[in-house]
């Protein structure tokens, strides 16, 4: 220590700067009203033009109260020239003063600052927390320089309310900021400050590289898949007609005598009612000429009402096979046709293809690009068109490679 340092320590009034300040501060709890305060004490203590007080942000000071003064304009230029005047302070970790004379430190931005706001001395000190700079608070005045006195009882004032301040800014930032705050200061610990971000970011791509290198990674394949089964039953339209109702589709399960589709049979009872008619007509002929002793046309009547019989007992089967149904426990692995209802059917033409539950597995047309991510014992999940809902779950057992025309 100077010999000089020894008489300012032993002055009350050079203490009584710094233990004032910090009681008023400790009697606020926002760290922006904190803050003019400050700047506000600082100013009448020490006979400045303004007080100013920066803050570390991101890295960078920016300024947070100017004495007297509520709202700034931190993007003006006279707020940019004093920002860089507080990084100076800031970089150097020390007191700066203008002039400044003889001294070690660089004052180039409190020098040019002074001349374009026109004052003769300038003093900025820096706010420490654990040793490293947060803040810096600068005084200007315009008449005499700043004493060595005033620069100790700043610097005083300083250190003992940088924890309070900082700890009130800490409070104030949104709970997002805060947390990436802690999370970046337990980085410091770990990594160290200097090239914190360049740091960590490399931390990261190695870990995404060394992830993707060893881990294995879940990709998905689409394919188009065909139900296959060694038991297959083709259910075909019964006669030539129109579709009346559907009550299954792709992917239903089944069970025996389940109905599967009705055919429109409004025509077809209309037939059967004609012939109906025309049957008890024959009928009551053949009677009619038996009685009358006609007996050549009372065959004639016999042989027609049989014919019409036989007409007759054609139309009631094909009305029976009107109604589709499936003749085991099964699921149905081709057959959608609700939007066909009403359309017209060939007799034979397939209208629904149900295999039984054993033995059913489904083939799978994997485009050739992809085929290589799938390996036998795979996992998968299959679902139809019809029912996106409802997934069934597979293994596979199988690769076989195929070659198709394009």
């Amino acid at each position: 220590e100077s010999s000089s340092s020894s008489p300012m320590r032993d002055n009350p009034l050079t203490w009584r700067h710094g233990v004032d300040i910090a009681l008023l501060l400790g009697e606020e709890e926002k760290f922006a009203t904190a803050a003019l305060v400050l700047c506000n004490e600082l100013k009448a203590r020490f006979r400045a033009s303004r007080a100013s007080l920066g803050w570390i942000d991101n890295g960078r000071i920016e300024l947070q109260a100017s004495s007297h003064t509520r709202e700034f304009d931190r993007r003006s230029v006279e707020a940019a020239n004093l920002s860089r005047t507080m990084e100076e302070c800031l970089d150097q970790n020390e007191e700066i003063f203008y002039p400044s004379e003889g001294s070690s430190f660089v004052a180039r931005e409190h020098e040019r600052f002074g001349g374009v706001e026109g004052m003769d001395a300038l003093l900025s000190v820096p706010f420490r927390e654990k040793g490293m700079p947060v803040g810096v608070i600068t005084l200007e005045r315009n008449d005499e320089p700043f004493t060595e006195e005033e620069i100790y009882s700043l610097r005083l004032a300083a250190d003992l309310s940088a924890t309070f301040l900082g700890d009130l800014r800490a409070r104030s930032r949104w709970f997002g900021v805060r947390l990436l705050v802690a999370f970046r200061d337990c980085l410091v610990g770990f990594l160290g400050p200097v090239g914190l971000w360049w740091k960590v970011t490399a931390f990261l791509v190695l870990t995404f590289f060394v992830t993707a290198a060893f881990l294995p990674w879940r990709f998905r394949v689409d394919a188009d898949f065909v139900l296959k089964t060694d038991a297959t039953t083709y259910v075909t339209a019964p006669f030539d007609g129109f579709i009346g109702e559907v009550n299954a589709t792709a992917g239903d399960a089944v069970s025996p005598s389940q109905c599967l589709l009705i055919m429109d049979t409004n025509d077809l009872q209309v037939r059967i009612a004609e012939a109906e008619a025309k049957h008890t007509r024959q009928e009551a002929e053949e009677r009619s000429a038996r009685s009358e002793g006609a007996f050549a046309e009372a065959e004639t009547a016999r042989l027609r009402a049989r014919e019409s019989e036989a007409e007759l007992s054609l139309l009631r089967k094909r009305l029976e096979r009107s109604v589709l149904r499936a003749q085991f426990d099964g699921l149905v692995i081709e057959g959608d046709l609700r939007e066909r209802i009403g359309s017209p059917v060939k007799q034979g033409e397939v209208l629904f293809k149900v295999s039984r539950l054993e033995g059913v597995f489904p083939q799978l047309d994997i485009d050739e690009r992809e085929v290589l991510e799938v390996d036998v014992g795979a996992l998968g999940e299959s679902a139809f068109v019809s029912r996106p809902d409802h997934r069934y779950a597979f293994r596979v057992v199988r690769i076989d490679p195929a070659a198709l025309p394009t």
